[in-house]
């Protein structure tokens, strides 16, 4: 911890060991293709004929299904890999547990990314519960794994989300290596760029960061969105209205983790309020449109349509 930051964690705690906890039901099951829940999930979609087909062909070893996951500032959506045959991959992982291959086993069998109608799930996480112990087990991942970026990340995110900002600052620059996945360099920078703004650091240290996170992933909206709503913030609606039309061109796509409404109504929500300050109603009439086809029991979008029909 950094600049009297924490405690993070205090003597005596409890720790709880995920990855052993889901090896152990692994190897009760009668079957080696499973798929792994959360006690908070509700799965939303399930084709058990495509699971079975699956299971039956052993060409892929880890299935990848999308999976919106409740987080104190909102939904997100990420990419899960709880489908899988336990001859070919294990679980690893204190805390956020993870499949990793077996060694000298998996390393030719494919994963497979499935379409939402094929599998879908929703996590809904308890918010007003204790998590010190989670915490505690990121750090341990981090320290015995130093070359794996993933568990560096996650205590990067834990961190943020806290509020210590000097600890996770430090964390998420060093995060931003060329032998690091593009997608984790990009939400590492994005990272860095909320901590450098809770810090009080300028407007442009923070905007830089967003801006750099931006071309580590080209294929992520959420750089660019960050840097809308904080011109939309600071009153430079041009600047938003741009930034955000930047957004739209990307092509909606869920990776590491990505704001729900990101891939939503998002980009057209800071696309309308800005084009109409700007005084371009036409233009701002067709995304509020598009906002309310997207979230049409959104009160905002119903209390806004006033806007557009005197």
């Amino acid at each position: 911890m950094k600049g009297g930051e924490g405690p993070l964690v205090e003597a005596g705690g409890a720790l709880f060991h995920f990855a052993a906890a889901r090896a152990h039901a692994t190897s009760l099951a009668a079957n080696d293709f499973q798929f792994a829940v959360d006690g908070g999930d509700v799965v939303e979609n399930l084709d058990m004929d495509f699971l079975d087909e699956t299971a039956r062909s052993r060409r892929h070893g880890v299935v990848h299904f999308e999976t919106r996951t409740l987080s104190p500032i909102g939904w997100h959506l990420e990419v899960r890999e709880y489908v899988h045959d336990r001859r070919v991959v294990m679980w690893r992982g204190r805390t956020h547990e993870h499949m990793r291959p077996r060694p000298g086993v998996a390393k030719d069998v494919l994963p497979l990314r499935c379409r939402r109608d094929q599998l879908f799930v929703s996590h809904h996480t308890e918010l007003g519960k204790t998590r010190g112990f989670q915490v505690a087990g990121i750090a341990l991942d981090a320290l015995d794994q130093p070359s794996f970026a993933r568990p560096a990340f996650y205590l990067c995110r834990s961190l943020t989300v806290q509020g210590h900002y000097r600890s996770a600052l430090q964390l998420a620059l060093g995060l931003d290596r060329p032998d690091i996945a593009p997608s984790v360099r990009s939400l590492s920078l994005c990272l860095a760029a909320r901590c450098s703004a809770g810090l009080g650091a300028p407007s442009d240290e923070v905007e830089g960061l967003l801006f750099h996170a931006s071309m580590r992933d080209p294929t992520r909206r959420d750089p660019w969105l960050r840097l809308a709503a904080r011109s939309r913030a600071h009153g430079q609606m041009q600047a938003a209205a741009s930034f955000a039309a930047a957004a739209l061109s990307i092509p909606a796509r869920v990776g590491i983790s990505e704001a729900e409404e990101n891939l939503g109504a998002g980009p057209h929500a800071i696309l309308y309020w800005a084009l109409l300050w700007l005084g371009r109603r036409a233009e701002a009439r067709s995304h509020f449109e598009q906002c309310r086809l997207l979230d049409p029991l959104n009160p905002l979008y119903v209390e806004h349509a006033k806007l557009f029909d005197r």
